[in-house]
């Protein structure tokens, strides 16, 4: 894949990777040459990078691809408690952190210098980049039960097999332009990169999460991915598709509300929503909706390099070219399929014939994980958090449906704590999307700490008390 940026660089060295800001194939070649050598010693070392969406940090990725460091990014807004739980387990050594981040580092962490003004003279001729696909390549942190996110491991393959399926669906030419609205760190915004490279097409960064209505329409966008959030605030603000040049978006993250996607029907845009997962390099199943089918509950058909089946406790189970390599796990990866090498996703579904076609549809989660905002959120990993603040005795973390956010992030605690210290310690401690949004006193439900908490009974009894019980001053 990166030779594919040697040759774009060689062959059409004026041809834009990037706008806002500008950077030509040419450019980006010499800024990944130049990164490469300062970080070509750490070599099969994991880098961990606290990462936002920047051209700096793009390059960082794909200096990483070429010298066979393996690229670990994390949400920027992580807390020093977290980042410290996550360098002791897995045995991490080193980090980069630019300026814009306080975050205390580590105990024991290499702080990695890079200068990204630096650069050097690239030949006429560039030589062929060679990189073994199969070797691991990066990690995406996904939430995980223990309250430490688990880290899976990809190679280089899987993302190019993941592009190419994407690509039966949603076709992006060299002439388009991706804006970058997912994060470096979630698996969806990782793809964006290699979609764009792989199409020799440009990405463009957004000014910021609020202004990306008038980025689509100054930079021409054609190609979107959004969670149910995003899409929401932007018709909030009354924007309208007919006035861009938007032909491709993409909906993923949660579940879409019907009439989101109605409103982009009657702006004459059929956006695309998908079912997928870290561990499989992002989509598996996407779906166009129309008019003709917005009603069915499917998620799409099964894109090419994939394989789905259910199990007989009706599980979603994948596998294929976009499979991951397994979680990593402190210098080890570990792997754990079926017998027919099958992943086990802990989602229910079913395959049902639609128009003569299998299709997916996804009725839910097996475990208690739910999503806000196009964010994983894993109850039991903010509560565990919480509960060291010696004034938190009892907490419980629930989502409950919200217009906005898909699911709305709501904690139940037993505390002296006021409102806006649990908000403060929750800021301190938690990620951004993690703070829960209200706090309830936990005995305003009826809820018995002595069996095993039913959260979906909780979240039921929640959802039809929401209006009558009052929050923590």
């Amino acid at each position: 894949m990166l030779s594919q940026i040697n040759r774009i660089a060689h062959e059409f060295p004026n041809s834009l990777f990037s706008l806002n800001p500008k950077c030509t194939y040419l450019e980006l070649e010499r800024r990944i040459e130049a990164v490469s050598e300062q970080i070509q010693h750490l070599a099969n070392q994991v880098l961990v990078v606290l990462a936002s969406n920047t051209l700096n940090h793009v390059i960082l990725a794909l200096a990483c691809l070429r010298t066979g460091v393996i690229y670990a990014p994390l949400n920027s807004s992580v807390s020093s408690l977290q980042l410290e739980n996550i360098f002791s387990k897995y045995k991490f050594q080193n980090l980069y952190v630019d300026c814009s981040t306080t975050v205390q580092p580590p105990t024991g962490a290499k702080q990695i210098k890079i200068n990204f003004n630096y650069c050097i003279l690239c030949s006429a001729v560039y030589p062929v980049v060679n990189i073994d696909e199969n070797k691991i390549s990066n990690l995406i942190f996904t939430s995980g039960s223990t309250g430490i996110p688990k880290a899976v491991a990809h190679n280089l393959k899987a993302h190019i097999a993941s592009a190419l399926g994407s690509e039966t669906n949603i076709p992006i030419k060299n002439s388009d332009r991706y804006l970058f609205t997912l994060p470096i760190f979630h698996i969806g915004g990782y793809a964006i990169i290699i979609k764009t490279i792989m199409a020799q097409s440009c990405i463009v960064f957004p000014s910021g999460s609020r202004e990306l209505d008038r980025d689509i329409l100054k930079f021409n966008i054609t190609h979107l991915s959004l969670v149910p959030t995003q899409l929401f605030r932007l018709f909030e603000k009354g924007f309208t598709f007919k006035e861009s040049q938007v032909s491709y978006l993409l909906l993923g993250g949660a579940s879409i509300p019907r009439d989101l996607l109605t409103k982009c029907l009657k702006q004459n845009i059929n956006p695309f929503i998908s079912y997928g997962l870290s561990e499989m390099a992002s989509q598996v199943c996407t779906k166009q909706i129309t008019m003709s089918n917005i009603s069915e509950t499917d998620t799409g058909i099964i894109l090419p390099y994939r394989e789905v089946k259910i199990s007989s406790e009706g599980e979603i189970l994948v596998k294929g070219d976009t499979l991951f390599m397994g979680y990593y796990n402190g210098n080890t990866i570990d792997l754990n399929l079926d017998s027919d090498g099958f992943f086990h996703t802990r989602d229910r579904g079913e395959l049902i014939s639609l128009n003569g076609k299998n299709v997916l549809k996804v009725t839910g989660r097996l475990d208690n994980q739910f999503i806000s905002g196009g964010e994983n959120i894993q109850p039991e990993e903010i509560e565990k958090i919480m509960l060291t603040n010696p004034e938190i005795n009892k907490c419980l973390i629930i989502g409950i449906p919200d217009k906005e956010w898909g699911s709305k992030v709501i904690a139940l605690v037993e505390t002296n704590l006021s409102k806006q210290q649990l908000y403060n310690f929750c800021k301190a401690n938690l990620l951004r999307h993690q703070v829960p949004k209200n706090f309830y006193p936990i005995n305003a439900l009826n809820i018995n700490f002595d069996f095993k908490i039913k959260r979906r009974e909780i979240q039921q009894q929640l959802v039809l008390s929401i209006t009558t019980i009052h929050e923590i001053s």
